[in-house]
């Protein structure tokens, strides 16, 4: 991690968006360092415990490692890349009649082979609040949880510099794989591309109900955190919106 870019990031986040919850830095890496391994969390009636609940510490400033034995759902694992994933009966008969996020076994085969999960680069997935990070620290994706004035703020920022419609992405998948997943695609392709999520109903009850996700890969966040001061945060637009951050 450049010091100089956490230090700029700093300013810039204390400066424009005031009171509001500091990014997480994730990345790959077999090196903790001190890092707690967060504990399995104990069985219950669901069958599964999301990861967003799992992160909620880590939201608070508790830095977490995360591997195949601590994370505790089982699509998870597998979207995280700890796990090959299987299209069996087990996933089908979740997404078709227990989640009923697919209509039959055909969408869930295609949507696996569409989106197949990368497999982890290390032994641990770790989730950091940006401002603990080290010097020695190798940020991947950098992961906003923000309401909705702040998602639209990155959203405009991410396409300041572009011109294509689709230079941020908000595809269809688990909360995990919008917050992780996709990203990690988008730095193996060199693409880059922010992800907006947060959508999937199944982990929606793990975060208030004006909370969404934006996952940018570092290489773009480092770009765009450089054109902050010559964009519209610096102008009337945002002086409007930036009184309602703190409500």
């Amino acid at each position: 991690m450049e010091i100089e870019i956490k230090k700029d990031f700093l300013r810039i986040w204390k400066k424009y968006f005031p009171d509001c919850e500091m990014p997480l830095a994730i990345y790959y890496s077999n090196d903790i360092d001190n890092v707690e391994v967060t504990p399995a969390p104990k069985e219950n009636p669901h069958g599964y415990t999301c990861i967003f609940a799992q992160l909620n510490k880590v939201r608070n400033g508790q830095a977490r490692a995360f591997n195949a034995s601590n994370i505790g759902c089982f699509g998870g694992i597998g979207t995280l890349g700890f796990a090959p994933v299987k299209v069996d009966d087990k996933m089908i008969q979740f997404l078709t009649k227990v989640e009923c996020f697919k209509k039959s076994e055909s969408e869930v085969i295609q949507m696996v082979k569409n989106n197949p999960p990368t497999q982890a680069s290390a032994d641990y997935l770790i989730f950091k609040p940006f401002n603990q990070l080290k010097e020695c620290d190798k940020p991947e994706i950098i992961s906003f949880f923000a309401k909705p004035d702040v998602i639209s703020a990155l959203h405009a920022l991410a396409n300041y510099d572009k011109t294509e419609p689709n230079s941020v992405l908000s595809p269809f998948g688990s909360g995990c794989d919008c917050l992780v997943g996709f990203a990690i695609k988008e730095n193996i392709n060199r693409t880059y591309r922010p992800i907006m999520g947060g959508f999937d109903p199944a982990m929606r009850k793990c975060v208030k109900s004006n909370i969404l996700t934006f996952s940018i890969p570092y290489e773009r966040f480092k770009e765009m955190i450089y054109n902050i001061e010559s964009s519209f945060l610096n102008t009337y637009i945002w002086d409007k919106l930036k009184p309602r951050l703190s409500n």
